[in-house]
């Protein structure tokens, strides 16, 4: 989607916060998997810690 639009971008099914999206979703807000998911999932435990980190929890 961003390859090919200057956005803005809106996911209406999300899971959790995404840099420049606007999210909605159940789970938007706070959502952490609680299986073993792939190393960029954008709720794995390091990047929740850098979130965490940069005040933007």
């Amino acid at each position: 989607m961003e390859a090919c639009s200057p956005g803005p971008y809106l996911e209406l099914f999300a899971r959790g916060p995404r840099e420049n999206w606007t999210v909605w979703g159940n789970e938007a807000e706070k959502y952490s998997p609680t299986w073993k998911t792939y190393a960029n999932h954008s709720q794995t435990e390091l990047n929740v810690m850098q979130l965490e980190i940069a005040g933007t929890e």
